[in-house]
């Protein structure tokens, strides 16, 4: 009834750029209704949500996403983050580890941007890594649960934890398998953070379906960061949000930390 009321309302010349602006929408904006989840059960929070990631309807939706973001990569905020904070370690062509790389589009991203790195990826989903694998032939994926890689230790000169950690309820053991397994940096990147308020579980609606998403208090994060002997060197903000029962703004950013 509403869809109907619209289209008597709006002329069809702005309807057609509203769907238009909603199409170019970029990943990070796929998430919306947003519940804080009170006094969280850990061991009831995995049994709901652990394999949420592994759900084979996640992979072509997101694949239509990024196909629409690479052509203008440099003006997608997540992507111009990234290639900046990779510029900062002054590496090129050295071994790289995506840790939830899902299909995989940041090679291409990194191709495109003139890095030379030894790529590989890895991801929770099985979906996900057959549709990397079937996008990019030549790259090496695996199919890996963030929190016990396995992949030897200082491998990689450089690790990314993609837009990982804030669905992982053992975050501490995922921010402990990205520096065990990187040799130099490690980057962890698309991370919602809060100033005030302490880390706070949440529930959502993501690509149709129910997940889970945790926003950090930056200075237990930064804590967390230092336990693992890494030392922030550079953070990018680039977005913020609000959710509601929050009184601040949820802030994504992303972090290039040194081990030391």
């Amino acid at each position: 009834m509403i869809k109907k009321i619209i289209k008597k309302i709006l002329p069809n010349s702005f309807i057609k750029i509203i769907k238009r602006l909603k199409s170019s929408l970029p990943v990070d904006m796929i998430s919306e209704d947003y519940k804080i989840i009170k006094n969280p059960n850990l061991k009831e929070l995995k049994k709901n949500y652990d394999n949420i990631w592994q759900d084979a309807s996640i992979p072509k939706k997101q694949l239509e996403l990024t196909k629409k973001e690479l052509p203008d990569f440099m003006n997608v905020p997540p992507m111009r983050v990234v290639i900046n904070l990779l510029k900062k370690t002054k590496l090129s062509e050295t071994k790289l580890l995506e840790i939830g790389c899902s299909t995989g589009y940041y090679s291409e991203v990194f191709k495109r941007a003139g890095f030379n790195f030894q790529y590989e990826g890895c991801d929770y989903s099985d979906s996900f890594i057959k549709l990397a694998k079937k996008q990019f032939p030549k790259i090496k994926f695996a199919i890996e649960d963030a929190t016990k890689l396995n992949y030897q230790n200082n491998e990689f000169d450089i690790v990314i934890s993609g837009c990982c950690i804030l669905h992982i309820i053992d975050y501490q053991k995922a921010i402990n398998e990205a520096t065990r397994v990187a040799k130099k940096f490690v980057i962890f990147h698309r991370t919602p953070i809060l100033h005030i308020s302490k880390t706070i579980f949440t529930k959502k609606m993501g690509y149709g379906l129910n997940m889970l998403e945790i926003l950090f208090n930056e200075e237990e994060l930064i804590n967390l960061f230092y336990k693992n002997r890494l030392v922030v060197q550079n953070i990018i903000t680039y977005a913020q949000s609000t959710v509601k029962g929050i009184d601040e703004l949820i802030f994504i950013k992303s972090y290039l930390c040194k081990k030391i």
